[in-house]
Order: structure tokens, then C-alpha cells, then sequence
């Protein structure tokens, strides 16, 4: 079957380039049966057939790409499916050891480019939506983005041929409400214990004297800072009723803790990573108060709570060196006005690769009647996008949460007065 396939298109490619529409389609036809066929299929007739189906589609339609938008868009992701396929015949990756992380060492759009895929298409809208949807800029400058080439075509993949009715699904409540809430619910009458207002501080490692030969270090202590206390001592009961729903307050009821009045006239954060106020301390001994621990922590709290394991482990040190987290930004609003009345002329949308500081922008109006409002808002809008902040956070810096609400506060302000009017060109003020 290879080798009649080889035939074929040996074939159609010595009558020249693909540039006509039947023999452009026959080549993705064929170009179909070569991929299946990989790695067996010579790659130099693979390679010749992926460059005659880029050159037809492109003779095709490079006349239509600067006036006609569908067509430009139809073409941006020929060329950068086209281009992949090349990269995965080019670099063997369907039978390279490390799969497609053989290629991690290079940036996304590095690696398309070295695999000719054009500028045009680099620059399109689909590539910045891949970089904006995983908030995939280093430091959190959109001037730098970094999305390793592997990684990028896992996700592209998993997009394109995992989803199921569509790509982009909204909740019917927040995420914390529809997914977590009932997580949580279900673990407690499982009998799992929560402890809440307990800020992790260090976790332990047995010490190297007491292993015995051959024995793997583990994790012997956890310490905790108690941020809080129940006013009874019992467990905190952290979810409210919002139109028969369990839901996460935007707050703590001061009600059940002790001394609730005093920490909400102080005004405590508990899930800030700047506010180190606590009531006392707390450990657990492995043997005593657990067997096993999985930590559940982001990768930006590693550096802070891990020092024993980043001292004695060189993978965690490579891990937490050149793995970064990003800062992100994100503000909303509820508005009386539907999207008709902004000037938005299309459906309910998801909407990435616009411009910064804000360039994915959620409409998340149906949750009007989800929420507790007299006046149902006529929409409802959800902007995000990465922040520039210095990384690792200093956790002596307390002034650092005010500096970023402010930076964020004017980011949203200066959107807000210029470039929101290129999604909702009615929401111009009147001169």
C-alpha cells in the first residue's frame, strides 16, 4: 500500500506544482494517506507533496488573501497545518523517543518558521490566540512570548480533535460554584475533613541520618500557619445559598470565626500571599497525622514552601529555576445595555488575540439570572490578559497588592476609553 502510494504521488508531483483547485484537493487527498502512512512513507516524497500542496493553495489564493478575510483566515491555518506537518516529518517526531517534547527547547513560533511556515500566518490571529489563551508571555510582557513548539501543537491538537460540540463551552455559574462546590460537597459527606484558614509554610524532609540504606527521602513534617479559628471550634461552613445554589463567597462570614469583627476591621486577605497575620501555628506528623501528602499548590508557592526538597532534589531546582508562573490581570462588568445596544452585531462570543492590556474578552451574559440582582444586567463582560509584574513575588514587599490593583485599575480605565470600541463600536461617548 506504501509503495503504491509512493507511486501516486510520484506521479502528481512530476506534472508539476498542484495549481488547480482538483488537483490541489487530490494532493490533500493524498497527503492524507501519507500521513497515515508515516513513518514508513519516504520523506522526501512526503516532503515534496506537502510543498506542492502549500504552493497550489497559496497560488490559489494568495489573490483573494488582502480583500477577502475568510479567505486570508482559510489560509493562515493551511499554512501553519501545513508547516507542522512538515516540522513532524522534518524532525521524526513520530518516532522520536521524546515524542513531541524533542521539540520543547524551541518557541512555538520558532519552530513553525523553521518549518516555512510564513510571517503572515505567524502573526495571524489564531497564533496570538494560541500565546493569549495560555497567558503564554515570559515575565508577563506581550513583548515576549514563549509557548514551547510541543506543547503548542499538543494543545492545538487536543483543540481540534478532543473538544466535543464545541471548543469553548460556558459555565452556567462560576467556575468555583459549578465545579468546586460540588466537589467539595461530595468529598465532605465522604467523610474527608477540611481544614480551612490553614497557610502552608514549609514542607519537611526526613533527615538524611535517619534513612536507612537504600530508603528514598519523604516528607516527615508539615507546618502551617492558622490563619483563623472557628468560633465553636468546629468545622467552617465556607458555602452560601445564591437562588438554590451552593456558592464560594467573595468574603469569609466573620460571623464563625473568632474574633471575626476585629479581622474584618483589619481588613485581613487570607488568600494573599502578602498578608502574613495568624492566630497561631499548626504541624502534622507523617506517621501521625497523615501516611501520604499530595501537595496542591501552584507551581509559584514551590520556592516558598519546598526549600528542603529544592535543596536535596536537582530536578525540583531545574523545576522551579526554569519554570516561571505569569501574573495575570482580569477586571468585569455588568452592564444595563445588551451587546446589540454596545454595537456588537454577531452572537454570544469568546473572543482572544485582540489588543493589550486586555485581549481575550468572555460574554458571559446569561449569568444575569444566575445572580442576585433587581435589575437583571443586560450583559455581562469578562476581560483578562497577562501583567507585567517582577517574578518571584517578595513577600517582604506589602505594598505590592496595592501597586498592581492600581496598575490593573488604569489598565482597565484606558481600555475602557479607547480600544473597547473595536468590539463595541456603539459604546463611544456621544461629542
Amino acid at each position: 500500500r506504501v509503495e503504491s502510494l509512493a507511486t501516486d504521488v510520484t506521479s502528481l508531483l512530476k506534472y508539476g506544482q498542484l495549481a488547480t483547485l482538483t488537483a490541489m484537493l487530490q494532493g490533500v487527498t493524498y497527503l492524507e494517506a501519507v500521513v497515515a502512512a508515516l513513518p514508513t512513507f519516504p520523506k522526501s516524497l512526503a516532503l515534496g507533496l506537502l510543498d506542492a500542496v502549500s504552493h497550489g493553495a497559496q497560488r490559489l489564493l494568495q489573490p483573494l488573501l488582502d480583500g477577502d478575510d475568510e479567505a486570508r483566515y482559510l489560509w493562515e491555518i493551511v499554512d501553519l497545518v501545513l508547516a507542522s506537518i512538515r516540522g513532524v516529518v522534518t524532525f521524526g517526531l513520530l518516532t522520536h523517543p521524546k515524542g513531541l517534547d524533542a521539540i520543547n527547547d524551541y518557541d512555538s513560533r520558532e519552530w513553525l518558521r523553521l518549518c516555512g511556515a510564513s510571517e503572515r500566518s505567524l502573526d495571524s490571529a489564531f497564533m496570538r490566540g494560541l500565546y493569549d489563551l495560555a497567558f503564554a508571555y515570559e515575565d508577563g510582557d506581550p513583548a515576549r512570548p514563549a509557548l514551547a513548539a510541543g506543547q503548542g501543537i499538543r494543545g492545538s491538537l487536543r483543540m481540534f480533535f478532543g473538544y466535543r460540540g464545541s471548543l469553548f463551552w460556558k459555565m452556567q455559574a462560576g467556575m468555583g460554584d459549578v465545579v468546586f462546590a460540588p466537589l467539595y460537597e461530595v468529598l465532605l459527606r465522604r467523610g474527608v475533613k477540611f481544614q480551612f484558614f490553614h497557610r502552608l509554610e514549609r514542607v519537611r524532609l526526613v533527615e538524611p541520618a535517619v534513612l536507612a540504606p537504600g530508603e528514598k527521602p519523604y516528607v516527615t513534617r508539615l507546618e502551617f500557619d492558622v490563619q483563623a479559628r472557628t468560633r465553636d471550634g468546629g468545622p467552617y461552613r465556607p458555602l452560601v445559598d445564591v437562588r438554590g445554589l451552593p456558592c464560594w463567597p467573595a468574603a469569609p462570614d466573620w460571623r464563625q470565626l473568632s474574633s471575626g469583627d476585629r479581622m474584618a476591621a483589619e481588613g485581613r486577605q487570607f488568600e494573599s500571599f502578602w498578608d502574613r497575620r495568624k492566630e497561631g501555628v499548626a504541624t502534622l506528623e507523617v506517621g501521625k497525622d497523615f501516611d501520604f501528602v499530595v501537595l496542591g499548590v501552584s507551581l509559584g508557592a514551590i520556592p516558598h514552601v519546598c526549600q528542603d526538597v529544592i535543596a536535596r532534589d536537582p530536578r525540583w531546582r531545574a523545576m522551579v529555576e526554569n519554570v516561571r508562573t505569569i501574573a495575570t490581570q482580569a477586571f468585569q462588568l455588568w452592564l444595563r445595555d445588551d451587546l446589540a445596544a454596545l454595537g456588537w452585531d454577531g452572537p454570544s462570543a469568546n473572543v482572544s488575540a485582540y489588543v493589550e492590556p486586555f485581549d481575550t474578552w468572555a460574554d458571559m451574559s446569561h449569568l444575569g439570572t444566575a445572580e442576585q440582582w433587581s435589575e437583571v444586567p443586560g450583559s455581562i463582560a469578562y476581560f483578562c490578559n497577562v501583567l507585567q509584574w517582577p517574578d518571584p513575588a517578595d513577600a517582604s514587599d506589602a505594598s505590592a497588592p496595592g501597586r498592581a490593583r492600581y496598575q490593573v485599575r488604569r489598565n482597565a480605565i484606558g481600555f475602557l476609553n479607547g480600544d473597547v470600541v473595536g468590539l463595541w463600536p456603539a459604546a463611544r461617548a456621544p461629542r
